[in-house]
């Protein structure tokens, strides 16, 4: 076999592992990154910002403007501009856990999510495949597995990309140039 021959094959296997590739974990990355995305989702507060209350103290006056309530996450956002998310259980009621919205500034309640059911489900899509079963679980070896696959496309990117683009002359001067230097 030549070393022409063998190079075209070569170059015909990689676009092939480089399409295939390309099309299975591209939609697992554009999965993770479009529900990655979605769960950034906050209201934007009206007034001029001031410091926030400090976790304990807004989740006291969360509880003092409603007793019943049970506070058990809190999402709190850097930008001051930014309400802060927190998940409330009302038990008197035996209504399901729930997130709403709260002024970080003084704990009022500024409403439930819109479309919580949507959103739990584009968070669970995205915990699936970024940290299941603590991160040992199969979306985890997906996920690495898809990182590990954008590696190669750079990489065969680059190769396709020069095989194409660099007149076969250059290329063999890069060669030989590359001999020598090792």
């Amino acid at each position: 076999m030549t070393p022409a021959v063998s190079r075209k094959s070569f170059r015909r296997i990689n676009r092939w592992i480089h399409g295939i590739l390309g099309l299975v974990f591209g939609c697992v990355l554009t999965v993770m990154g479009v529900t990655g995305v979605l769960n950034r989702r906050t209201a934007v507060l009206q007034g001029p910002p001031t410091p926030p209350l400090s976790p304990d103290a807004l989740i006291r006056a969360v509880r003092a403007a409603h007793p019943a309530v049970v506070a058990d996450r809190l999402r709190m956002e850097p930008d001051p501009g930014r309400a802060w998310m927190l998940r409330i259980a009302d038990p008197d009621r035996g209504a399901a856990a729930r997130w709403v919205y709260v002024d970080p500034r003084d704990g009022r309640n500024l409403g439930p999510l819109r479309a919580q059911g949507f959103f739990d489900l584009v968070r669970d899509i995205h915990r699936f495949l970024a940290v299941p079963g603590g991160g040992k679980g199969k979306g985890r070896i997906v996920a690495g597995m898809a990182a590990l696959a954008l590696i190669y496309f750079t990489l065969s990117g680059l190769y396709l990309l020069a095989e194409t683009t660099i007149q076969p002359a250059r290329l063999a001067r890069a060669r030989f140039l590359h001999v020598p230097a090792g």
